[in-house]
């Protein structure tokens, strides 16, 4: 039985799996690398933070949902699990980075916090770069970092197919975020 301490929490994990090492954390879960021990592969564990009838429902649904979808841009859920009263979803675990640093986006040393980008800005003039809150407040628009457009624009078509396919299927995703969104290098 493997068990993993999380800002205080001690997490018991199936017996299928061997946890890792965690990997990401949002408000509803954890997720870890572990190794499936029946499979003999690394996968991704989200693991649900705290259970109540309403976030159980949509964590099930969510398993039920994508392990009933087949689409290249959306991760390949292997089953969902319950262990001493936890619940964890078991999933592909991808390698690749979160969109924003595969767009090229870096933290801005002049704006604590504040993200600047530097993509090649053909025929929009100039090339200073600017911070998002300028960006944001009518300045000029961020910069990105020697990235080029058709590669951002593949990737960000991929996220829209992506979508459109949960959308087919009557889903909302209710998280998208730059840190939910991996791209791998392949």
């Amino acid at each position: 039985l493997a068990l993993r301490q999380t800002h205080g929490t001690v997490i018991s994990f199936p017996p299928r799996f061997t946890p890792v090492r965690p990997i990401g954390e949002g408000a509803s879960g954890v997720v870890f690398e572990a190794l499936d021990v029946a499979l003999g592969i690394p996968v991704a564990i989200k693991v649900l933070r705290r259970v109540s009838p309403k976030t159980l429902a949509r964590f099930k649904r969510e398993a039920r949902t994508f392990s009933e979808m087949a689409h290249d841009n959306l991760v390949d859920v292997h089953g969902l699990y319950e262990h001493d009263g936890r619940w964890f979803i078991a999933m592909e675990l991808l390698n690749g980075m979160d969109v924003v640093r595969h767009c090229g986006v870096v933290p801005d040393p002049a704006h604590r916090g504040v993200a600047t980008a530097s993509l090649s800005r053909e025929g929009f003039g100039d090339e200073s770069a600017v911070s998002v809150a300028e960006a944001a407040s009518g300045g000029i628009p961020t910069r990105l970092r020697e990235a080029n457009y058709p590669q951002i624009r593949k990737v960000f078509l991929q996220i829209l197919e992506a979508l459109g396919a949960l959308a087919r299927a009557g889903v909302v995703h209710r998280d998208i975020k730059p840190s939910n969104v991996l791209v791998e290098s392949s």
